[in-house]
Parts: C-alpha cells; sequence; structure tokens
C-alpha cells in the first residue's frame, strides 16, 4: 500500500520532515541560532520550579488556576480562570505587560493582551486561523523565517515576497506588491517582519521606515506581525522603537518569546496586541495551553528581576562571540565574501563574491565537519550565500570553525589571491 495516498491535499505536496545526514561527523556547529549554554539560567530556573512546586503544590499542575494563591478570591472569577486555557497564566501575563512596558515603552498592558503559546513558531497557525481567509494575501520579506510561511501557505494564503535592501523592508517595494494585489482582486490581509535583526541578514529597520510602514497598514487596514525574538540581543548603534510601541491603530501584533535570550527548551513564547485582537487568536485555539508549571516559574523569574539581568548577561556574551566571528571571518574568509558586521542577532549573513565556487566550497566544508546554513533556505536565488550562527559555539569552535570554512573557500575560489585565474 501506498501510504502516500493517505495524505490530506495540505501536506501530499510537502516536502517529508527529515534532515540528510552530513557527509562526515560536524565538529563545528555554526548553523543553530541557540544561546550559549554557558548562559543557561540552570540555578535560577531549578530554585522558581521547584518552589513553584512547593509552595504551590497542586495548582501548578492543573489546566489552570484554580484557586491562586497570589491573589484574592474577589480578583479571581470564574471566567479569568478558565480563559487561562486560550491565553496562558495569568500571573504570566501580567509579567510580560510590565517587562514590555518597561523594555519598549508600550503601556496600558494588562494580562487581556498576551496569549501564551507552547514556544514561537505555535503561534502562526493562530494567525493564519485568525486573520486570513484562503485567497487573502499576505506579504513577508523576500528574506524570511520559513515557519510563518508554510502556515500562511496551509492556510491557502496567497504569499508575495517584498524587497529588503540593507536597512530591510523597502516601503516602495510594500506599496508597489500592495497596488499590485489591489489590481489583480486580492485583499492583502496581513504583513509579516522581523524588523530588528532580521533573519537572516541582521539589518534594523529605520525609524522613518516603521512610521511609513505603520500609515500603509493604516490605510490598507493591514495586520503587521512584528517579530522581536532577537530585538533583545543589542550589541551596538542605538535602540531603535518597535513598531508595537510607535502603533496607534491597533494593528500591530508582536511575537516574542525566551528562547534566543534565556533557554530554548523552555517552549515558552507569546504574542501582544488589542484584546479583540488577542481574542481573535483565542478562539482559534484548540490545544489546552502552555504548561502552568513552567509558565509560574517564568513568572516568578521575571517578578524578581532574574530576567532582566540574564538578557543583559547573554546580550553581553553573544557580543563577545559576534566580535569573535567577525575578526575571524575578516582573517580566513576576507578575500572571498562580503559582509556587514551586525549590530545585534544571532548572525553573520556573508555574501560570496564572484570568482568563488561556492558549491564546492560549501562540500567541501561539510566535508570537514562544518555544519552550515546555506542562503537558499530563505530565498530561492540565494545559493551565494550563508548564514553563520555565532552565539551557540565556543569561542574555540567559532575561531576554527571559521577557519576551516576559509580554507574550503581559497580553494574552491576561481581567481587565487593576486595570482591569475586557476
Amino acid at each position: 500500500m501506498d501510504f502516500r495516498t493517505l495524505r490530506s491535499d495540505l501536506v501530499r505536496d510537502l516536502p517529508p520532515v527529515a534532515f540528510p545526514e552530513p557527509p562526515a561527523p560536524v565538529r563545528f556547529d555554526l548553523d543553530q541560532g541557540m544561546v550559549d549554554e554557558e548562559t543557561l539560567p540552570f540555578d535560577a530556573l531549578k530554585a522558581a520550579m521547584v518552589s513553584v512546586l512547593e509552595e504551590d503544590k497542586g495548582e501548578a499542575l492543573q489546566y489552570v488556576s484554580y484557586a491562586d494563591r497570589a491573589k484574592s478570591s474577589s480578583q479571581r472569577t470564574y471566567r479569568s480562570r478558565f480563559q487561562e486555557i486560550f491565553l496562558g497564566n495569568e500571573a504570566l501575563r501580567r509579567q510580560l505587560a510590565r517587562w514590555i512596558a518597561a523594555r519598549q515603552g508600550v503601556n496600558d498592558l494588562g494580562p487581556e493582551n498576551f496569549l501564551v503559546t507552547s514556544g514561537t513558531s505555535a503561534v502562526f497557525p493562530l494567525i493564519a486561523h485568525a486573520f486570513v481567509n484562503p485567497g487573502e494575501a499576505v506579504l513577508m520579506e523576500a528574506m524570511t523565517l520559513g515557519h510563518g510561511e508554510k502556515a500562511f501557505r496551509m492556510r491557502g494564503a496567497v504569499i508575495r515576497k517584498v524587497a529588503i535592501d540593507s536597512n530591510g523592508l523597502m516601503i516602495e517595494a510594500l506599496e508597489r506588491e500592495l497596488e499590485a494585489l489591489r489590481r489583480e482582486g486580492i485583499r492583502p490581509k496581513l504583513l509579516y517582519t522581523i524588523s530588528t535583526f532580521h533573519l537572516p541578514t541582521g539589518a534594523v529597520l529605520p525609524e522613518e521606515r516603521r512610521h511609513a510602514l505603520l500609515a500603509l497598514a493604516r490605510k490598507w487596514e493591514l495586520v503587521v506581525i512584528e517579530d522581536g525574538v532577537y530585538a533583545e540581543l543589542r550589541y551596538d548603534g542605538p535602540r531603535v522603537p518597535s513598531l508595537w510601541s510607535l502603533d496607534r491603530s491597533g494593528l500591530v501584533m508582536q511575537v516574542h518569546g525566551f528562547a534566543k535570550i534565556l533557554a530554548p527548551g523552555i517552549r515558552i513564547g507569546w504574542i501582544g496586541g488589542r484584546p479583540e485582537m488577542i481574542d481573535a487568536l483565542a478562539a482559534a485555539r484548540s490545544d489546552f495551553g502552555v504548561s502552568q508549571w513552567m509558565c509560574r516559574a517564568m513568572a516568578r523569574i521575571m517578578e524578581d528581576g532574574i530576567l532582566e539581568s540574564h538578557v543583559e548577561r547573554v546580550a553581553a556574551q553573544c557580543r563577545r562571540k559576534r566580535d569573535v566571528a567577525v575578526a575571524a571571518v575578516k582573517k580566513y574568509c576576507g578575500d572571498w565574501v562580503d559582509f556587514t558586521p551586525p549590530q545585534g542577532g544571532m548572525y553573520l549573513w556573508l555574501e560570496m563574491r564572484e570568482n568563488v565556487d561556492w558549491e564546492r566550497a560549501l562540500q567541501a566544508a561539510r566535508a570537514a565537519g562544518l555544519s552550515l546554513r546555506p542562503g537558499e533556505r530563505f530565498r530561492p536565488d540565494g545559493a551565494r550565500y550563508l548564514r553563520l550562527a555565532f552565539c551557540h559555539a565556543s569561542f574555540e569552535e567559532l575561531e576554527e570553525g571559521i577557519r576551516t570554512l576559509g580554507s574550503a573557500i581559497a580553494n574552491a575560489a576561481r581567481v587565487p589571491i593576486g595570482g591569475e585565474v586557476s
């Protein structure tokens, strides 16, 4: 029997969930965007999780907070308790409201402005079902995260990619796409953007472009999903206000989470926005929410001020890693690649020069045990690009891995340094 015939139309043509084995054992992992294991807050997490169990007992292991000791009975209504199934633990959502107000200046927030998910990727199917009808258009940057695009395509959305430059989303290009959709009779419904430390380029959308983007959103009644997962990891330059903090229309929602600033295994993300928008997401939800135990532990970590100091520690460590990676690329690869050192985020975005046989270089690098993320994972014409992750690897792994990369590129260069065409 061909079991593929049992698949739904939605998944029949999707690629299998499988990853090819590397040609050699991985010695240098410069692929994954993860935090440095040395920064993982083992003691703080252990203390918070144990104290939650000891103090809250069975309450920490229920679907919702039936009799939360942290609140008087007058503050806990039957309705608010069961809202936790759809919105997430109320104590955590209150802490998120305070944290976002302090970090971004988005004021007048409360628990009703947030919905908690199992990691940030879990919010995209909710967004797709809450706001996008089949045949409506979702606009995305020309290079972007694949999880969101997959969810929107499975919803039946028309996907349009918007050109970017070294400063991120190009507003003129966005306006052209919107006008083109109107001529085609397709409603543009939603824009997904990583406006700060864009994945994979690391670009930061300038403030004047942010205001122009928001003006277009108001004109076209366009839902804007701002992905803020990398925004806290700033190493240089002034902070740029988030789209959410600048928005006055209520059309902006922000996706965020703990994966890049604390630990990915916590599996807690969230989306913030107007209560009416959050209610739409809750209506699309069909699971029973996120672990009460973990959410309560994270609420305590935030309440005790641990998260704030930890973010600064992670950013400082990643800044050091960024500096080592930049120096190593200039030293070992500088004659064959072009790149702009990022002001934040987790990646270097390298462009191979024309004198490099990149396919040959990539094969040699993998054979030497180097795990990389080639640019075609982000755009079809990205074959001459490479995303290099620097936060997770040790300092020694960064140095040796980039040296290995430089050697592979040098051997695949058609024009050696100072020489004739080979």
